[in-house]
């Protein structure tokens, strides 16, 4: 092989060498998973929840057992991360009702948070809610001062959870919440070996 021949052979050599390392290099990136970064959090037993009652429940109509269909008012956020949304469905259910009766006999309805349904999970949450109707001893008294033949016989008001009407609901237990690279919350119920924040 002349001069020329082995210079030409020394430039390639080290090129292909080059060449080479460079693809085993991406070839190694390549066969490396990506990390998917995950943060943790707990929502703790007797956080506060503000929900909202969807449809009106009333003593005149509600049975024990009756369900009561109830939304997620505000979102429900730890650290600044969104772990419920607003609108998240909450659930509840009627005790014990009394209908209205004569003699200003006023209506009463009890009734107790059940769960949020958080897509296929039950997350459950204590509350409880009583209402009774309108009116009172004072009401009652002057319906009699004011017309004594009418009053035995007017009827009291039924007790009422009105749509639009604001409770308080109470998580239960303590819950894990580990948030995904995209800000998805996963919750699980707190074990003893469980992440704690």
């Amino acid at each position: 092989m002349n001069g020329w021949g082995l210079m030409a052979a020394a430039l390639v050599l080290p090129s292909a060498a080059i060449a080479q390392e460079q693809i085993s290099s991406v070839a190694a990136a390549e066969a490396v998973p990506a990390v998917t970064t995950m943060s943790a959090g707990r929502l703790a037993k007797g956080t506060v929840l503000e929900l909202m009652v969807l449809n009106e429940v009333s003593s005149r109509t509600a049975q024990p057992g009756m369900r009561i269909v109830l939304r997620l008012n505000k979102p429900l956020l730890i650290d600044g991360k969104l772990v419920l949304a607003e609108g998240t469905p909450v659930f509840g259910e009627v005790l014990d009702t009394k209908m209205s009766g004569s003699a200003g006999s006023r209506g009463q309805l009890s009734a107790r948070l059940t769960h949020i349904q958080n897509g296929t999970q039950r997350i459950p949450v204590t509350g409880d809610m009583s209402a009774l109707g309108k009116g009172g001893k004072s009401d009652d008294a002057l319906k009699w001062v004011l017309a004594p033949i009418y009053a035995p016989f007017a009827p009291g008001n039924n007790a009422k959870l009105k749509a639009g009407q604001i409770v308080n609901g109470v998580i239960e237990a303590d819950h894990d919440v580990t948030w995904d690279a995209g800000g998805k919350a996963q919750i699980t119920p707190t074990t003893a070996s469980g992440p704690v924040s």
